[in-house]
This record gives C-alpha cells, sequence and structure tokens, in this order.
C-alpha cells in the first residue's frame, strides 16, 4: 500500500529520509523527510510473520525479508540504518500481550541459550526468508540504531534486503508479534578541507613544530630530523595519537582532521572523517611543500577514494621541495595518488614538484588553460620522466618549465629521444622565458607548434646543453608571434645545429628593444649553427641593445646575412656583438646604422674572419672602442669609409692588440706599437696618415 508522506524540518543539511514500517513487519505507513529529489527510500508491502505454537520440539528459527529501494546521489555516501520507533524494543502480540525480548548482542556464532524466544536481525541480505543463527545482531531504539548498508558510491533503486528472524520454543502461544521499525536512510555531504597552505600548517603543528616562523610558512623547509613516513585514511582518530587539527573548512557538514602518530622521530599523519569521502579545497598550492626528509613510502597508504581532487584549480608548489630522506633515491608518487591528480581539471600547477625529488609521469587533461610556470624547475627526475594529457598543449605559461631539468626523456619521446608536439602546442602560451634554462633535456620539435600569442622568450635557452645530440627547431608555422622580450634567448646553449638552420621567421619582433646575447655565449665552441634564418618579420628597428647578440658563435659555410629588416638605427650597444663569431666567411655589416652607438667595445675580439666590411658605419657619438678588434688572429682587412669618426672615443685600449694579419689599404702593416684608435682610420701612408682601414672598391 501507499504511504502518507509528512516534510519534516531538521537543523542539519544532510538528507535523511526515515520510513515508519509497523509489524511484526507489516508496512502501515510512511513517514519521509526530504531535502533532494534524487535521493528516495521506499520498502515494498510486508505481510508480517506468525507464530503456531507446537506440542514438541526444538526451538525453531522464523525468518521474514524486508526489501528497502534505495536512491542517493551524495558527494560523502549513504549509510541506511534499521530501529524501533522508540527505544522499547520488544516485539508484542495485541491479542494476548505477549512480548518477544531482543537478542542480547550482536555474535557471529550460534545464538546462545539465553537468546532463546527473542528476536534480531541477520547478516544474511539474500531475498529469501532466511537466518541461521549465526551473525545476528539486536535491533535497538532511535539512540542506537542498526547499520543496514553503507556506501561511498551512488545508488540508483539499488535492492538493499534485511532477514529479521524470531527464534521461538515450542510452549510459545501463537499469534502476530509486531512493533513498529523505522528506516533512516543518511545522505552526508562530504566535508571540504582547507586549503594546502592550512593542512601544511596542520602537518607541521601534527609533527610537534613550535617554531611559528616555521609553522607559518610552508615554502620554508621543515627541519631534517623529523622524517615524515605514511599519509593514511581511517574514520577515526589513531587510539595513539599524538596531536590532532581539524583540517575541514567551517561550514562542512561533517568535520575532517589529521593526527599525528610517531616512533621516535618518524612520524605518521592520518586524515580521518566519518565521512566516506572528503574534497580537496580548489587551492591546494603549498599541499606538503618543505618536508625535504620523507620515507620512500610515504604515498604508500594513499587511499583515492578518501581525498577527492575533482574540484582542485590550484597546485602551485604542492610538492615543492618534497625529498626523499635518501638524495641519492627518487620519491615515487602512489597509482592512487596519481589516479586522484588524473580527476582534476587544474588551471594552476606553478613549481608543483619543484627543487624536489619527485619521480612524475603526471597526467593532466585540461579544458582550460593552465599555468605551468616553474613546474619542473630544478627537480632531479633521474634518467626520464613522462608527460601525458594535455596539460602541456593547454599551457598560458611555460616560464622555467624545465629550467635546470637533466633527463634523457620527458615528452613524447619520438625519434628515440626529440619530440613533435602538434599544431595546437602552444596556442595559449605567452612566456617561454628560461623554458630550458641550464637543462640537459632533448629539445622539443616545435616546427608544427602555433605559439601565437607567445610575446616572450627571454632565456628560453639559456644554459642549455641536451643530454643526447638533437638541434633547436623553432615553429615554422605562419602563426606570428609577437614578441616583446627575447634578451637571452640562446645565451650559452651548446647546441649542434650543424645539420638544420634556425629559423626565427615565425617571430614579429618589431617591439623588442633588446637583443643582448640573442645568440651570444660565454664559452666558445658550444652554439654551433649552421645558418640562422632571420624572416621577414624579424626586424630590429626598435632595438637599443645589441651586446654580445653573436658572441662565440659558431657558423657553418653559411655566413651571417643583414638585410634591410635588421635595422640598427636605434642601436646604442654593439659591444662583443660579434666576439669569438667562429665563421670562415666575410663579416658583411654595411648596412648598420651606427650613428646612435655609444659603445662598440670587443665588438670583433677574437673572432675568425679573415674580413669586416663596416663602410656604413658612422661614429659620431662612439665613446668607448677598447679591444674591439682585439686578438683577430685571421683578421687582414677592415672594409670602413671617413665615417668612422675617432675624435669623440674616449676610450680605445687595445683596440687593435694582437690582430697580427691585419694590414691597411695602403700597405700599413699591424705594429704592436700602434693599437689604439689613433690607427682607427682610412690608411693613407703616402701622405702620412697611416691607418688599418681599407675603403672599399665600387
Amino acid at each position: 500500500m501507499r504511504g502518507i508522506y509528512f516534510l519534516w524540518s531538521l537543523p542539519r543539511k544532510k538528507l535523511i529520509l526515515r520510513l515508519l514500517i509497523c509489524c511484526i513487519f507489516c508496512l502501515i505507513f510512511t513517514r519521509q523527510s526530504v531535502f533532494a529529489e534524487s535521493s528516495s527510500l521506499t520498502v515494498q508491502n510486508f505481510s508480517g510473520i506468525n507464530i503456531t505454537s507446537r506440542s514438541s520440539g526444538s526451538f525453531d528459527v522464523n525468518a521474514k525479508t524486508i526489501t528497502a529501494n534505495v536512491t542517493a546521489k551524495t558527494s560523502g555516501g549513504w549509510s541506511l540504518y534499521l530501529s524501533t520507533e522508540t527505544e522499547d524494543n520488544f516485539l508484542r502480540d495485541e491479542k494476548t500481550g505477549t512480548k518477544i525480548k531482543p537478542i542480547s548482542n550482536s555474535n557471529s556464532s550460534y545464538l546462545s541459550s539465553n537468546d532463546y524466544v527473542s528476536w534480531g536481525i541477520c547478516t544474511n541480505t539474500n531475498k529469501n526468508n532466511y537466518c541461521d543463527g549465526y551473525d545476528h545482531s539486536p535491533i535497538k531504539g532511535p539512540s542506537a540504531p542498526y547499520l543496514v548498508r553503507k556506501s561511498s558510491e551512488d545508488a540508483n533503486n539499488l535492492e538493499v534486503n534485511s532477514n529479521i528472524f524470531i527464534i521461538s520454543s515450542p510452549q510459545i502461544l501463537s499469534g502476530n508479534y509486531k512493533t513498529k521499525l523505522v528506516y533512516t536512510l543518511i545522505n552526508t555531504s562530504a566535508p571540504e578541507l582547507a586549503s594546502g597552505r592550512e593542512i601544511n600548517k596542520a602537518i607541521r603543528q601534527a609533527m610537534e613544530e613550535t617554531d611559528p616562523n616555521i609553522i607559518e610558512h610552508p615554502e620554508t623547509d621543515f627541519p631534517s630530523n623529523k622524517r615524515l613516513n605514511n599519509l593514511k585514511f581511517a574514520n577515526k582518530e589513531p587510539a595513539n595519537a599524538i596531536k590532532t587539527v581539524k583540517i575541514s573548512t567551517s561550514d562542512s557538514e561533517e568535520p575532517a582532521f589529521l593526527s599525528s602518530t610517531k616512533s621516535g622521530n618518524n612520524y605518521t599523519i592520518t586524515f580521518w572523517s566519518r565521512a566516506t569521502k572528503m574534497y580537496a579545497n580548489s587551492d591546494m598550492s603549498y599541499f606538503l611543500s618543505g618536508f625535504t626528509n620523507c620515507d620512500s613510502d610515504l604515498f604508500y597508504y594513499w587511499d583515492n577514494n578518501s581525498i577527492s581532487f575533482e574540484k582542485v584549480k590550484n597546485f602551485s608548489h604542492a610538492l615543492y621541495r618534497l625529498y626523499h630522506n635518501d638524495n641519492k633515491n627518487f620519491l615515487g608518487l602512489s597509482s592512487e595518488f596519481y589516479y586522484n591528480l588524473r580527476q582534476s581539471d587544474p588551471l594552476i600547477l606553478d613549481a608543483l614538484i619543484a627543487d624536489s625529488n619527485v619521480r612524475a609521469n603526471f597526467t593532466f587533461n585540461t579544458t582550460k588553460p593552465v599555468s605551468t610556470r616553474e613546474m619542473y624547475k630544478n627537480v632531479d627526475v633521474g634518467d626520464s620522466f613522462r608527460i601525458y594529457g594535455n596539460y602541456l598543449i593547454n599551457s598560458s605559461d611555460m616560464t622555467s618549465m624545465f629550467e635546470g631539468v637533466i633527463a634523457r626523456c620527458y615528452y613524447g619521446c619520438g625519434n628515440g629521444y626529440t619530440s613533435r608536439p602538434s599544431s595546437d602546442f602552444g596556442k595559449f602560451t605567452t612566456s617561454t622565458n628560461s623554458m630550458y634554462k641550464n637543462s640537459e633535456l632533448p629539445s622539443m620539435n616545435f616546427s608544427d607548434a602555433t605559439f601565437s600569442s607567445l610575446t616572450d622568450t627571454g632565456s628560453m635557452f639559456e644554459g642549455y646543453k641536451p643530454m643526447v645530440k638533437n638541434p633547436i627547431l623553432m615553429p615554422e608555422r605562419d602563426n606570428i608571434s609577437k614578441l616583446t622580450n627575447m634578451k637571452y634567448m640562446f645565451k650559452n646553449t651548446s647546441v649542434d645545429n650543424s645539420s638544420y638552420s634556425l629559423d626565427l621567421s615565425s617571430f614579429n619582433t618589431e617591439n623588442i628593444t633588446d637583443m643582448s646575447y640573442l645568440f651570444g655565449s660565454d664559452n666558445i665552441n658550444t652554439n654551433y649553427q649552421r645558418k640562422i634564418i632571420f624572416g621577414t618579420h624579424f626586424t630590429t628597428k626598435n632595438v637599443t641593445n645589441m651586446q654580445g647578440m653573436f658572441k662565440n658563435l659558431t657558423l657553418g659555410s653559411e655566413q651571417l646575412f643583414f638585410d634591410s629588416q635588421f635595422n640598427t638605427s636605434m642601436v646604442t650597444n654593439m659591444s662583443e656583438m660579434f666576439m669569438g663569431l667562429i665563421n670562415k666567411s666575410p663579416l658583411t655589416l654595411s648596412t648598420f646604422n651606427t650613428e646612435k652607438v655609444t659603445d662598440m667595445s670587443s665588438m670583433f675580439a677574437n673572432s675568425t674572419t679573415t674580413s669586416i666590411d663596416i663602410t656604413g658605419f658612422k661614429t659620431n657619438h662612439l665613446s668607448n672602442s677598447s679591444e674591439m678588434f682585439r686578438n683577430n688572429k685571421n683578421l687582414t682587412t677592415i672594409f670602413a669609409s671617413t665615417d668612422f669618426k675617432n675624435d669623440g672615443i674616449n676610450n680605445s685600449a687595445d683596440m687593435f692588440t694582437d690582430s697580427t694579419k691585419l694590414q691597411g689599404g695602403s700597405g700599413t702593416a699591424y705594429d704592436a706599437n700602434h693599437l689604439d684608435k689613433e690607427y682607427a682610420r682610412i690608411d693613407d701612408a703616402t701622405n702620412g696618415h697611416p691607418g688599418y682601414f681599407t675603403i672599399k672598391n665600387t
């Protein structure tokens, strides 16, 4: 029959559904408390149990099945309870007034003689009206209801069977024994944890730290004399807990805590709550940062059903400076922890494992652009690590992403060690500043990458040294990146592009003002480029600083070619620009506009070229030409014009020192007594004006 429904007002936010059934197990009416359409509880009609007196025989067990159908959609699980309506939990026959007591207590063995002529519930969940007398429990009043079923999973019309029994003697009076029973369905909202910073603070407190400068600053290393051994989960406080800290938000229906236990200076942290699941905060930044003395089994007991990361948006520094206690080994993450990470859709992964020795093979699939700034910076990952998912494709900021990393393989690893991302790669990226700085990784093959939003490539490959021989291949697509910074982009790079050209044609550089050390290096014979292709969008019209731009660059048979796009009209600093340049071809700079240049110190020092054409140089504002042509062992000819003025030069020390093959147009040979600006002029020895420059025949 259908029930009569009542709406109760409850002080808590839990969804509670209650059904009252009048028995011996006959459904008389129902009462429900409903707060969500997605949850429901129904109980079938039930005819009850009739007991008949017997003249002889032994004790008998009679059982009937009650079936409840549960529908529950809940973040924290659900529990189904059964109790009598009042604390009076006897069964009664209304005609004779005879009572049957509940069994004395729960027991997994056969009923004792004390429980003859009693009633209860057995653990048999089959729909078969049967109990064998084993594994039984009493049904008590509402103060101590019996837990029929508990689950962390959603239920859709789930059938839950309960077998109620009466153990009777032959002498029992015949009758219909009954009481009123209440089913209660409780949906629990999972607690939301406090922020990653707050949890980090709680762990430090639980590990008995008292210094507020350490407790309040998760970026600070935790004292290494205390080891973080394990992270565990439970539904209650550990019996031997030394300190417990609440870690759920104030509006969480069910609280969550963490407790510490220890053995010596080794601590185990247990996350616990009565709810079946906890939800991590949207901001989990600095979650476990700064714990530099961790056991290799730190994540061994991690339970992927206990904490959900699906709401997390910020993992910044979550595992920053997290270290295995033995720095020679790596701290592994468990498959369960990886599973939790995969459920998230983060927006920020900045410095996730920076400066740690976490061995990481992350999978993140994001629906929106995600910042990966410093994500792997200086991480000690060993020989290799892997990147899965689309988060690198969707990265909006790759600044210092792999800075300082040493590994043979990390993304795709096609062709052995290199990778070629798809055309979607870089579509949101605005910065690759210091992306590979001081790293030893195989460079990605960026040929198909988009990078249409890229503005900052400064120091992208500064100090880069691939662990295996491979070239740097830049985008070849028509999506033009409008850069604002590319200073030091290839500075101190140790690569061999002898079989490839360094193609920068996809970059629009009209907003660049500083190209210092763009290709330059402090070391010789480390940066080998067959050819540099600047392209039609590579313009230098607003550049003011070209210091060290090609310093110590090694070129193949191709010479540097500077067309009208290479506009130097705004440049003031050309110091060390071609210093140490290794190039067998002549260096032709006749198109250079140098009217605003004040510093040309060491501009061509130590280069290997045989001739230099500076016929377009106008030096009205030049003040420093010290060591400008110093130690050019192969240099024989400098083509110039009368526009090269040396009147305003204040510092010209060692301008021509050790360029011993140099000779002026009229035959003036190198002279160790004339090494400063004095001979920085057209050679006119016949008229008493010797110099080291030569007029170029047209």
